[in-house]
């Protein structure tokens, strides 16, 4: 005895039938709800931009510098919220015996620099080389990401700003920079 030649009862045939044609409808409900849930009207709107570049670094407390090139731009649907993720290389020209101190962010135009000294969170990255590290050019990569309410229909854009707060040097400069911009539709 054993299983070779058996021949499946007709009620075990009937309930897989039943469990094949259960499955089915379920794959179809499943596709008809994430059908209607996606819409194409609903969808994220996304924008990237990679930057490659040597663009010096403003100095405080004069003015904030931009990252000529560095920009993200978007062309929302309807109101939401855009947030704007951001990596930026940066290369301090340290002196030893002093303190550079740079701070870079998101910027929703080329001229905001509105209460920077006082401003550190997620949306602006800062980084500090101390007095005790030795002369050299030291590479830094900061990461950050920033986002905005908009309303209704429109374009905006997007860009990288940066201030040297401390140890400003002509040679201190941004060097790549990746955005990526996402709009969630509300």
């Amino acid at each position: 005895m054993g299983y070779r030649g058996m021949q499946p009862s007709p009620a075990k045939k009937e309930t897989s039938s039943w469990a094949i044609l259960g499955a089915i409808l379920l794959l179809v409900a499943l596709f008809l709800s994430y059908s209607a849930y996606t819409r194409p009207s609903e969808a994220p709107v996304t924008a990237t931009d990679l930057t490659e570049a040597d663009v010096e670094i403003a100095s405080a407390p004069a003015s904030c510098g931009t990252f000529t090139g560095a920009r993200v731009t978007l062309n929302v649907p309807r109101s939401g919220v855009i947030v704007v993720s951001a990596t930026v290389e940066l290369r301090i020209s340290h002196q030893f015996n002093q303190r550079d101190s740079v701070r870079v962010f998101v910027a929703a135009n080329e001229t905001e620099c509105d209460n920077l000294p006082s401003r550190i969170d997620r949306s602006t990255a800062f980084h500090v080389v101390f007095e005790d590290q030795p002369t050299s050019y030291y590479a830094i990569s900061l990461q950050f990401h920033r986002q905005y309410r908009v309303n209704g229909p429109q374009t905006y854009s997007y860009y990288v700003r940066g201030v040297m707060m401390l140890g400003w040097d002509s040679s201190d400069d941004f060097r790549s920079a990746s955005l990526l911009a996402v709009f969630y539709p509300s």
